[in-house]
């Protein structure tokens, strides 16, 4: 494949994921210059380079020189991404865990099924390596009306610090999973946890490090 059509791709790669040149730099520990220099093709993408920023954008090496669509073999063997239609789809492990947004439940932290994420739709919400994600069911009411008891979430697992971005987050506690939304005090940085049911308590000024963060909700599926 030449040089530009794979900076064309690490230049699509990067603006799909919403980075600018200096924040894909920070996150592979360059500069921004050079970040540049691979997408117009003045520097050659090496093997080491298309690690560091496959890392990064949190996709295979071998898609920063594929057309999009497009699924290696070894990534088949992999069984982590399987085509389907000619379209790449991912295989997100789902977990016999139910986060309760309630009382809470136990996790076991064992993947019982897979579940089928279009592969370019799930690189538009995030980001992360693929075995950074995972999908569990939401039991109890203390979130409703927003989830329900059999509602299952996709969960950004490398997405741990509220303080960052407010939102759903399911945190474990003793062994046992919850999802709630957090947010962060603007100045001190102190957290808010709390259920959108007003039946439910809501905890304020808890400091960040004693919450057990798993991840960030960043999708629900609910049967209707």
């Amino acid at each position: 494949m030449a040089v530009m059509e794979t900076s064309n791709r690490l230049r699509e790669l990067r603006e799909t994921r919403g980075l600018s040149l200096d924040r894909l730099a920070k996150m592979v520990g360059t500069t921004h210059q050079q970040i540049s220099r691979l997408e117009r093709g003045e520097r050659r993408l090496t093997e080491g380079w298309m690690r560091r920023i496959a890392t990064a954008l949190g996709c295979r090496p071998s898609e920063l020189i594929e057309a999009p669509g497009t699924v290696p073999a070894e990534a088949l063997a992999a069984n982590d991404v399987v085509e389907v239609g000619h379209e790449p789809y991912a295989l997100i492990a789902a977990f016999d865990a139910r986060a309760a947004a309630g009382a809470g439940a136990a996790g076991t932290d064992v993947a019982t099924q897979r579940v089928l994420f279009r592969l370019g739709w799930l690189r538009s919400v995030t980001a992360a390596p693929l075995d950074q994600l995972a999908v569990i069911e939401v039991d109890g009411d203390s979130m409703e009306p927003t989830l329900r008891s059999g509602d299952h979430v996709l969960v950004d697992l490398s997405q741990r610090f509220p303080q960052r971005k407010d939102g759903l987050y399911v945190l474990r506690r003793d062994g046992w999973l919850q999802v709630k939304r957090v947010s962060a005090h603007p100045v001190n940085g102190l957290l808010t946890v709390r259920s959108d049911n007003p039946d439910y308590e809501s905890f304020s000024d808890i400091v960040a490090g004693d919450v057990d963060v798993i991840g960030r909700v960043i999708w629900l599926g609910r049967r209707i």
